[in-house]
């Protein structure tokens, strides 16, 4: 095995699904310019109607330019909105795509805040010295323009340092609330509405909201008019307690409620939603396979303070199960090895992935999949991130690797085909949220850098 190969985990690459990171940074942009506009729109009203000529010129621009950009900071939050509705897709573009668009749109903001201070600086100087009232519309042009240019250009600066694993924590401001703080014990007292995860096999209840969908919230089951066999207390989110529940296959869904497909929802829920969904999944799936021993039969039993159970014959205890699975993007110059299994759509193809083998490690594991898959040898693995992937209990390590040596032969119990694709000739590739399109939106956006 490479040596570098050993010390892949020091060497984190950057995952390129920022889409929440720029949904975050424009609220703040859009707040921080409300926080300017909504005063100076204020200050600029009270002295175009009180102050003297001069004031009353440099009122109405500050009044003007603090409505516009109001309503400018009021789209952008309503973008926002919207964006965080659809799961932070990015309607077909890659998130470094978006990042680009986002900054394009602040330098040309701040090419046309050089034309208006110009502008402004020309009425100064020429009608300024006939009029006072002109000379306040010039230097009201010339402030307004002038902090608009700094705002502008400071935040196009800052966008495409959201890709900077260093820069990624501290721009974002994110808090624990914001994600699943698991738990094993429920709260003595509820404090409030629960979200429950109630499953009917693999498919979960869901409220109908518009476009959206949304988990059911209740203090208990009943109040939906739902009858449990078995639940389990899964965490909080939001300060909420989250429950995973199950329902008997030929169960109606209660009036507005609906059973949906977990993969479906991405995109229908918030990106904590759905990964909350598939941890409830996991938890409940792990304890309605386990209602008895595997060694000898007998009912099992909750272990307490654990996330366990436990054979009350033979003591034998069983942990909720999880695979370990590694998936890697492997690159050859300026192309990236793409398969279609038989079991994918028509004409997808993704990268490579396989389950991790006892006794192996996850870097033996990817030379191990890509030779038996492809006949490809690969050098140069990096870590690249990892995703629990609930369908039904996989843990996705990623890694990019380049290609060292081998010809191209694809396994042909393993996969229909296998080749090399350009950025330029990408096949249909697999949607987010999956870490195998992280994967191919790396790639491709090395090839646009």
């Amino acid at each position: 095995m490479n040596t570098s190969d050993r010390s892949t985990r020091d060497e984190l690459a950057d995952p390129v699904s920022l889409g929440r990171d720029l949904r975050e940074f424009q609220v703040r942009l859009s707040r921080r310019l409300l926080v300017w506009s909504l005063p100076s729109a204020a200050v600029g009203l009270l002295l175009a109607f009180l102050g003297t000529e001069f004031w009353r010129g440099f009122g109405v621009q500050a009044a003007a330019w603090g409505a516009i950009d109001a309503l400018i900071a009021w789209l952008g939050l309503a973008s926002a909105r919207r964006r965080e509705r659809r799961g932070d897709r990015l309607a077909g573009r890659t998130p470094a795509a978006e990042g680009r668009r986002l900054r394009r749109i602040l330098q040309v903001n701040g090419a046309l805040d050089v034309l208006y201070v110009a502008g402004g600086l020309v009425v100064a100087l020429t009608l300024g010295r006939r009029s006072a009232t002109a000379l306040g519309h010039g230097l009201g042009v010339i402030v307004q323009g002038s902090f608009l240019l700094f705002f502008d250009w400071m935040h196009a600066w800052v966008v495409p340092q959201l890709g900077n694993p260093g820069q990624r924590d501290r721009l974002s401001r994110r808090t624990d609330t914001l994600e699943l703080s698991q738990g094993i014990e429920a709260p003595a007292e509820p404090g409030g509405p629960s979200l429950w995860f109630v499953f009917q096999e693999d498919r979960l209840l869901v409220r109908d909201h518009g476009e959206s969908v949304l988990v059911p919230e209740a203090l208990c089951l009943e109040e939906l008019g739902i009858a449990q066999p078995r639940s389990q207390f899964v965490g909080t989110l939001t300060g909420r307690s989250c429950y995973a529940a199950e329902v008997d296959a030929g169960a109606a869904a209660p009036a507005g409620m609906s059973f949906r497909n977990l993969r479906s929802l991405w995109g229908s829920v918030s990106e904590e939603l759905f990964w909350t969904a598939g941890t409830a999944f996991q938890v409940m799936d792990w304890d309605r396979t386990h209602q008895f021993c595997g060694r000898c039969g007998t009912p099992t039993a909750v272990k307490p303070g654990e996330r366990a159970r436990i054979c009350s014959h033979c003591s034998l205890t069983f942990y909720p199960r999880i695979s370990p699975a590694v998936i890697v993007a492997v690159v050859k110059g300026d192309r990236i090895l793409l398969a279609r299994a038989p079991r994918f759509p028509v004409e997808m193809y993704s990268v490579i992935a396989g389950f991790v083998n006892p006794g192996e490690s996850l870097e033996e594991c990817v030379h191990r999949e890509v030779a038996e898959e492809t006949g490809l040898r690969v050098k140069n693995l990096r870590y690249f991130g990892s995703q629990p992937w609930p369908f039904p209990n996989s843990l996705m390590v990623g890694f990019t690797a380049e290609y060292a040596g081998g010809d191209l032969v694809a396994d042909p119990g393993e996969l229909a085909e296998a080749d090399w694709f350009s950025a330029s000739a990408m096949p249909r590739i697999p949607e987010p949220p999956s870490i195998a399109r992280r994967l191919i939106d790396w790639f491709l956006e090395g090839c646009r850098s």
